[in-house]
């Protein structure tokens, strides 16, 4: 939970739009209330021809949150198709993944994701990470 100052900071600030591709209606469930319990305007697509469809026709998101395993294209694919478009080469984009296996995180971050977070581990680090991605990102741009 945000402290009161910060919560009250973030209101007057335009919310940030976070776009989640995930397949698993779950733990799509669980990412959105998360979010959203902290202030970012969620979009949501459950595959990943979807979720680059929202991504290219809409105004470009501030974050993006990617599934590793979708079905058409698994997560590491569509981040990589994400990160040729002029618009996303510098947006945090944090890959989701229920595998333990270090191959699965090496694979996120070749591919240009910005974190991996391991999704059995609740919503807590997903959440730290996506504030950390997002104060970077301010930093760097003012």
């Amino acid at each position: 939970m945000l402290p009161r100052s910060e919560k009250m900071e973030q209101s007057k600030q335009e919310k940030k739009r976070v776009l989640l591709v995930e397949s698993s209606e779950n733990l799509a469930a669980a990412v959105i209330a998360a979010l959203t319990e902290i202030g970012y305007q969620l979009s949501y697509a459950s595959g990943s021809e979807s979720g680059y469809q929202i991504a290219t026709s809409q105004e470009a998101f501030d974050l993006i949150v990617v599934g590793n395993n979708l079905h058409s294209m698994k997560g590491p694919a569509l981040i990589a198709e994400l990160r040729k478009l002029d618009v996303y080469k510098l947006t945090p984009i944090i890959m989701l993944t229920a595998s333990q296996l270090k191959i699965t995180h090496e694979l996120g971050m070749r591919a240009g994701a910005s974190a991996v977070v391991k999704s059995h581990n609740g919503t807590h680090l997903l959440k730290r990470a996506v504030e950390h991605l997002l104060k970077s990102v301010r930093s760097d741009h003012g």
